[in-house]
């Protein structure tokens, strides 16, 4: 449980400013309480990837399926998170944000259970490299989650 401590840590701060950004958020509640979330979720995430950028890409690469074929991929992914973060957090054409958030999230979660399949004990550097989360299913189910939530985000754009 320790090593999942950090990862905790950044879903409850989600929440908490997810919940008190509601207070400037229209009357959709359940989707704006999604949309903060993310976006909250997504700027921690990306802020823990640039600590140590060249490191997250070295570890990113063992699991994600673009980044293995692409190496540059994992010096842009933080930045696609950020702007993801931008986007769920500035309420910027949501179906959009939702569109790329779904597809980043089922490639990764693809890479991840490939990487768990094949048997690899690797380290998650969805929390950056700073801290040691290893890869597993919590790292599936967030992946996961989080695609399902921008799936819903924008089904509720509509």
């Amino acid at each position: 449980m320790k090593r999942y401590w950090p990862l905790i840590v950044v879903v409850f701060m989600s929440a908490i400013a997810a919940a008190a950004l509601l207070a400037i958020s229209p009357a959709d509640t359940f989707k704006y309480l999604m949309v903060n979330f993310s976006g909250m979720f997504f700027l921690f995430l990306a802020t823990l990837k640039f600590w140590d950028l060249k490191g997250f890409c070295q570890s990113f690469r063992e699991y994600d399926l673009v980044a293995a074929r692409f190496p540059m991929y994992g010096y842009i992914y933080p930045f696609l998170e950020l702007l993801i973060a931008i986007g769920y957090l500035s309420h910027f054409f949501l179906p959009l944000v939702g569109i790329v958030t779904t597809i980043l999230m089922v490639i990764l979660a693809i890479g991840v259970f490939g990487a768990l399949f094949k048997g690899k004990d690797l380290k998650c550097a969805c929390m950056g490299t700073k801290l040691d989360l290893p890869l597993g299913v919590v790292s599936i189910v967030e992946s996961l989650a989080m695609g399902v939530m921008a799936v819903l985000i924008v089904v509720h754009s509509f």
